[in-house]
């Protein structure tokens, strides 16, 4: 999957990067 970065890829990238960190910020808020 290794591409030229397109606009929807970089979109996705973000997307999930962000759903991740905030993920981990709740974890740890949780614990």
């Amino acid at each position: 999957m290794v591409r030229p970065a397109g606009t929807s890829e970089s979109l996705g990238f973000s997307y999930y990067s962000s759903l991740l960190s905030i993920f981990s910020f709740l974890i740890n808020q949780l614990s």
